[in-house]
């Protein structure tokens, strides 16, 4: 039963009611905390539809399809970074002076590579389909990951090492080390005494421009994955926490807001290059674009030509 004082009691902040405001369904609640509850319902409510189709999530409902759709999650969602991780190794190789690094750098071997790089991945994230389960009961259950505090946290530290520090070490490691090979290079080469300066100052700019695309992609990598890192620990500390409806609420919309900024990955990338590659990047995609439009003009030509052979025949 509903005690006198509990009646005066806002069940959003669970404090004393100063100035009570009555919503449709009859309930009282504190005027400022409900106008912030339903600010934030409403945005995070538009997020979660988006994302969750309208909520037609059947890994909600089956727990096996809500294991395997976790493991191909947290084991594939990471590709793409260890992509351009194993291609800057890759420069790193074919750029070296020596000729046995060199001879690393193939076709086969590069597909050795990325099937080592799957099966560990796979081994890593083997645990979810214990860890993974359906959490509550319908209409409000949900698939998570996060079952126990243990599961939790393996899995959280785990996906920030494998999606962004390892692999994002990787790519400065051995873009710095292809920047000194290519250094190298055009000292080995050399130049006439007329054009050293010139070709010094050249060398030193394309360096520069270089090292910051790399560092530009480094920092890309971490903004868009740590934060979401920090947000995902933060809801396996207080995941045995009792919350009120406000601060799930608040959960729900950081978390969305941090999910969506993993993306910044791999669609801001090109922008990265663009506004810190300088002339280097410009004149690269300049020349492809060249390239590209000169072979749809000879294979237009060539087209034309073949038609007309035909034509007079």
């Amino acid at each position: 039963m509903t005690t006198p004082s509990e009646i005066f009691l806002c069940p959003i902040t669970h404090e004393l009611m100063v100035d009570p405001v009555i919503d449709p369904n009859g309930n009282s609640y504190e005027r400022h905390a409900y106008i912030l509850y339903r600010r934030i319902w409403t945005v995070a409510a538009v997020f979660s539809r988006f994302l969750s189709t309208y909520n037609l999530d059947f890994s909600a409902q089956i727990s096996g399809l809500c294991k395997v759709r976790h493991f191909i999650f947290f084991s594939f969602s990471s590709v793409s970074v260890w992509m351009m991780a194993l291609a800057t190794f890759d420069r790193f190789l074919i750029s070296s002076p020596l000729v046995k690094y060199r001879q690393f750098s193939s076709f086969r071997n590069a597909y050795r590579m990325i099937g080592i790089i799957m099966l560990i991945l796979c081994v890593n994230y083997a645990n979810l389909f214990y860890c993974a389960n359906i959490k509550g009961k319908p209409p409000s259950s949900s698939c998570t990951s996060i079952t126990s505090q243990a599961c939790g946290f393996y899995n959280e530290l785990s996906r920030i090492m494998t999606v962004a520090i390892i692999p994002g070490l990787i790519i400065f490691i051995f873009g710095l080390g292809t920047i000194r090979h290519l250094k190298k290079l055009r000292t080995a080469v050399g130049t006439t005494t007329t054009d050293r300066t010139q070709s010094q100052f050249r060398m030193r700019k394309t360096d520069r421009e270089l090292m910051r695309m790399l560092i530009g992609q480094i920092v890309l990598i971490f903004i868009s994955w740590i934060p979401h890192a920090a947000e995902r620990i933060y809801v396996v500390i207080t995941l045995n926490e009792v919350k009120t409806p406000l601060r799930t609420t608040q959960d729900n919309l950081w978390d969305q807001i941090m999910w969506i900024e993993t993306t910044f990955d791999s669609s801001l990338s090109f922008y990265v290059y663009l506004f810190t590659g300088g002339i280097l990047f410009r004149q690269t995609l300049r020349k492809m674009f060249r390239c590209a439009t000169t072979t749809s003009r000879t294979t237009a030509l060539n087209d034309m030509s073949l038609t007309q052979a035909q034509t007079i025949n």
